[in-house]
Protein backbone atom coordinates (compact mmCIF):
# COMPACT_ATOMS: atom_id res chain seq x y z
CA UNK A 1 0.00 0.00 0.00
CA UNK A 2 1.29 3.43 -0.99
CA UNK A 3 0.31 4.91 2.40
CA UNK A 4 2.99 2.81 4.11
CA UNK A 5 5.70 4.19 1.83
CA UNK A 6 7.81 6.76 3.67
CA UNK A 7 8.37 9.00 0.62
CA UNK A 8 4.67 9.00 -0.26
CA UNK A 9 3.75 9.78 3.36
CA UNK A 10 6.15 12.73 3.41
CA UNK A 11 4.86 14.12 0.10
CA UNK A 12 1.26 13.70 1.21
CA UNK A 13 1.95 15.42 4.53
CA UNK A 14 3.37 18.50 2.81
CA UNK A 15 0.56 18.74 0.25
CA UNK A 16 -2.33 18.05 2.64
CA UNK A 17 -1.23 20.91 4.90
CA UNK A 18 -1.38 23.39 2.01
CA UNK A 19 -4.71 25.21 2.36
CA UNK A 20 -4.35 26.81 -1.07
CA UNK A 21 -4.09 23.46 -2.85
CA UNK A 22 -6.56 21.82 -0.50
CA UNK A 23 -9.01 24.73 -0.18
CA UNK A 24 -12.14 22.57 -0.50
CA UNK A 25 -11.27 20.49 2.57
CA UNK A 26 -10.28 23.50 4.66
CA UNK A 27 -13.07 25.88 3.66
CA UNK A 28 -15.99 23.58 2.84
CA UNK A 29 -15.70 20.03 4.11
CA UNK A 30 -13.95 20.45 7.45
CA UNK A 31 -16.40 23.15 8.66
CA UNK A 32 -19.25 20.79 7.72
CA UNK A 33 -17.73 18.00 9.79
CA UNK A 34 -16.99 20.28 12.74
CA UNK A 35 -20.64 21.39 12.79
CA UNK A 36 -21.65 17.73 13.22
CA UNK A 37 -19.56 17.15 16.37
CA UNK A 38 -22.01 16.99 19.32
CA UNK A 39 -21.59 19.70 21.97
CA UNK A 40 -21.08 17.19 24.79
CA UNK A 41 -18.07 15.52 23.11
CA UNK A 42 -14.97 15.17 25.29
CA UNK A 43 -12.96 12.15 24.02
CA UNK A 44 -12.25 11.81 20.29
CA UNK A 45 -10.38 9.27 18.20
CA UNK A 46 -9.48 10.33 14.68
CA UNK A 47 -9.41 7.15 12.62
CA UNK A 48 -7.15 7.48 9.59
CA UNK A 49 -5.37 10.55 10.96
CA UNK A 50 -2.76 10.71 8.20
CA UNK A 51 -0.16 13.34 9.07
CA UNK A 52 -2.09 14.31 12.21
CA UNK A 53 -2.94 17.92 11.37
CA UNK A 54 -6.69 17.58 11.99
CA UNK A 55 -6.09 15.54 15.14
CA UNK A 56 -3.80 18.23 16.47
CA UNK A 57 -6.34 20.97 15.71
CA UNK A 58 -9.12 18.99 17.41
CA UNK A 59 -6.91 18.58 20.50
CA UNK A 60 -7.06 22.34 21.03
CA UNK A 61 -10.83 22.24 21.53
CA UNK A 62 -11.56 18.89 23.20
CA UNK A 63 -10.38 17.26 26.43
CA UNK A 64 -8.86 14.08 24.99
CA UNK A 65 -8.03 13.62 21.30
CA UNK A 66 -6.01 10.73 19.88
CA UNK A 67 -5.15 9.70 16.34
CA UNK A 68 -4.75 6.31 14.68
CA UNK A 69 -3.61 5.27 11.23
CA UNK A 70 -2.70 1.95 9.68
CA UNK A 71 0.56 3.42 8.31
CA UNK A 72 3.58 3.50 10.61
CA UNK A 73 5.13 6.04 8.20
CA UNK A 74 2.21 8.40 8.84
CA UNK A 75 2.35 7.89 12.61
CA UNK A 76 6.07 8.68 12.56
CA UNK A 77 5.27 11.99 10.82
CA UNK A 78 2.51 12.71 13.38
CA UNK A 79 4.94 12.26 16.25
CA UNK A 80 7.55 14.46 14.54
CA UNK A 81 5.09 17.30 13.82
CA UNK A 82 2.80 17.29 16.85
CA UNK A 83 3.88 16.86 20.45
CA UNK A 84 1.42 16.27 23.25
CA UNK A 85 -1.01 14.18 21.17
CA UNK A 86 -1.16 10.38 21.36
CA UNK A 87 -0.89 8.71 17.94
CA UNK A 88 -0.84 4.96 17.37
CA UNK A 89 -0.99 2.38 14.57
CA UNK A 90 -4.41 0.76 14.12
CA UNK A 91 -6.17 -0.32 10.93
CA UNK A 92 -9.61 -0.89 12.48
CA UNK A 93 -9.59 -4.59 11.57
CA UNK A 94 -9.08 -5.84 15.12
CA UNK A 95 -10.56 -5.08 18.53
CA UNK A 96 -8.76 -2.25 20.31
CA UNK A 97 -9.23 -3.88 23.71
CA UNK A 98 -7.33 -1.24 25.70
CA UNK A 99 -9.78 1.41 24.44
CA UNK A 100 -13.05 -0.53 24.80
CA UNK A 101 -16.04 1.71 25.64
CA UNK A 102 -13.77 4.73 25.87
CA UNK A 103 -14.44 7.41 23.23
CA UNK A 104 -17.43 9.73 22.76
CA UNK A 105 -16.68 10.16 19.06
CA UNK A 106 -14.73 8.50 16.28
CA UNK A 107 -13.94 11.11 13.63
CA UNK A 108 -12.75 10.07 10.18
CA UNK A 109 -12.12 12.30 7.18
CA UNK A 110 -11.61 10.71 3.76
CA UNK A 111 -10.46 7.31 4.99
CA UNK A 112 -13.34 4.85 4.67
CA UNK A 113 -13.12 4.86 0.86
CA UNK A 114 -9.83 2.96 1.29
CA UNK A 115 -11.20 0.34 3.72
CA UNK A 116 -12.12 -3.00 2.15
CA UNK A 117 -14.27 -4.39 4.97
CA UNK A 118 -16.61 -1.78 6.44
CA UNK A 119 -18.56 -4.44 8.34
CA UNK A 120 -15.51 -5.41 10.39
CA UNK A 121 -14.58 -1.77 10.86
CA UNK A 122 -18.08 -0.83 12.08
CA UNK A 123 -18.00 -3.68 14.60
CA UNK A 124 -14.62 -2.59 15.96
CA UNK A 125 -15.60 1.08 16.12
CA UNK A 126 -18.66 0.04 18.11
CA UNK A 127 -16.27 -1.59 20.59
CA UNK A 128 -14.26 1.59 21.30
CA UNK A 129 -17.29 3.84 21.74
CA UNK A 130 -19.38 4.52 24.80
CA UNK A 131 -23.10 3.85 24.45
CA UNK A 132 -24.63 6.88 22.68
CA UNK A 133 -21.19 7.63 21.26
CA UNK A 134 -20.84 8.68 17.62
CA UNK A 135 -19.05 7.76 14.42
CA UNK A 136 -18.68 10.78 12.15
CA UNK A 137 -17.07 10.28 8.77
CA UNK A 138 -16.60 11.96 5.41
CA UNK A 139 -16.18 10.15 2.09
CA UNK A 140 -16.17 11.17 -1.57
CA UNK A 141 -19.80 11.45 -2.59
CA UNK A 142 -20.96 8.33 -4.51
CA UNK A 143 -22.58 10.54 -7.13
CA UNK A 144 -19.06 11.78 -7.93
CA UNK A 145 -17.22 8.47 -7.75
CA UNK A 146 -19.67 6.52 -9.92
CA UNK A 147 -18.20 8.28 -12.97
CA UNK A 148 -14.77 6.82 -12.16
CA UNK A 149 -15.84 3.18 -12.38
CA UNK A 150 -17.40 1.05 -15.10
CA UNK A 151 -19.68 -0.78 -12.64
CA UNK A 152 -23.32 0.13 -11.82
CA UNK A 153 -23.94 2.63 -9.00
CA UNK A 154 -24.98 -0.05 -6.50
CA UNK A 155 -21.89 -2.24 -7.07
CA UNK A 156 -18.89 -1.70 -4.82
CA UNK A 157 -15.79 -1.39 -6.98
CA UNK A 158 -12.21 -0.12 -6.88
CA UNK A 159 -10.79 2.54 -9.17
CA UNK A 160 -7.47 4.34 -9.52
CA UNK A 161 -7.55 8.10 -9.07
CA UNK A 162 -5.60 11.15 -7.98
CA UNK A 163 -5.76 11.60 -4.23
CA UNK A 164 -7.06 15.10 -3.58
CA UNK A 165 -5.18 17.71 -5.61
CA UNK A 166 -1.77 16.48 -4.60
CA UNK A 167 -0.56 14.84 -7.82
CA UNK A 168 -0.46 11.54 -5.92
CA UNK A 169 -2.36 8.47 -7.12
CA UNK A 170 -3.85 5.38 -5.49
CA UNK A 171 -6.82 3.02 -5.40
CA UNK A 172 -10.15 4.05 -3.85
CA UNK A 173 -13.45 2.22 -3.44
CA UNK A 174 -16.77 3.40 -4.86
CA UNK A 175 -19.74 2.56 -2.64
CA UNK A 176 -23.38 3.54 -2.83
CA UNK A 177 -25.06 5.35 0.06
CA UNK A 178 -26.61 2.03 1.07
CA UNK A 179 -23.21 0.32 1.21
CA UNK A 180 -21.80 3.09 3.40
CA UNK A 181 -24.70 2.93 5.86
CA UNK A 182 -25.63 -0.76 6.06
CA UNK A 183 -22.41 -1.95 7.80
CA UNK A 184 -23.09 0.48 10.65
CA UNK A 185 -26.83 -0.18 10.88
CA UNK A 186 -26.27 -3.90 11.44
CA UNK A 187 -23.46 -3.30 13.95
CA UNK A 188 -25.36 -1.40 16.62
CA UNK A 189 -25.58 2.08 15.09
CA UNK A 190 -28.39 4.34 13.91
CA UNK A 191 -27.96 7.05 11.26
CA UNK A 192 -28.23 10.30 13.19
CA UNK A 193 -27.32 13.10 10.76
CA UNK A 194 -26.10 13.73 7.23
CA UNK A 195 -24.61 16.60 5.27
CA UNK A 196 -23.66 17.17 1.64
CA UNK A 197 -21.63 20.40 1.94
CA UNK A 198 -22.13 22.98 -0.79
CA UNK A 199 -19.75 25.67 -2.03
CA UNK A 200 -20.87 29.18 -1.12
CA UNK A 201 -21.11 31.98 -3.74
CA UNK A 202 -18.21 33.73 -1.99
CA UNK A 203 -15.93 30.71 -2.39
CA UNK A 204 -17.08 30.21 -5.97
CA UNK A 205 -16.00 33.75 -6.80
CA UNK A 206 -12.80 33.58 -4.76
CA UNK A 207 -11.51 30.48 -6.54
CA UNK A 208 -13.02 31.11 -9.97
CA UNK A 209 -14.90 27.82 -9.93
CA UNK A 210 -16.81 26.74 -13.02
CA UNK A 211 -20.51 25.98 -12.62
CA UNK A 212 -20.19 22.33 -13.63
CA UNK A 213 -17.80 21.85 -10.69
CA UNK A 214 -20.59 22.50 -8.19
CA UNK A 215 -23.55 20.77 -9.86
CA UNK A 216 -23.22 17.74 -7.57
CA UNK A 217 -21.85 17.48 -4.01
CA UNK A 218 -18.24 16.36 -3.62
CA UNK A 219 -18.51 14.91 -0.10
CA UNK A 220 -20.95 12.78 1.85
CA UNK A 221 -20.74 13.33 5.61
CA UNK A 222 -22.56 10.85 7.84
CA UNK A 223 -23.01 10.68 11.61
CA UNK A 224 -24.07 7.48 13.36
CA UNK A 225 -24.95 7.02 17.03
CA UNK A 226 -24.18 3.81 18.92
CA UNK A 227 -27.44 2.41 20.27
CA UNK A 228 -26.38 -1.20 20.97
CA UNK A 229 -23.19 -2.93 22.08
CA UNK A 230 -21.88 -5.70 19.85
Amino acid sequence: MIWKDKKFAEDYSKSAANSNINWYEYKINLPSLMSLIPDETQKILEFGCGAGDTTNNLSKSYKIVEGSDFSQAMIDICNEKHSGVNYFVWDGMSKLKQKANYYDLVFSKLTLQFVDDLYELASNLNNVLLINGYVLFSVPHPIKTIHKTTKPYDKTSKYETEIGSYGLHGDMIHRSLKEYTKPFLINGFMLDDIDEPVISPKIIKEHGIKEDYILVPRRLNLRFIKVNTF
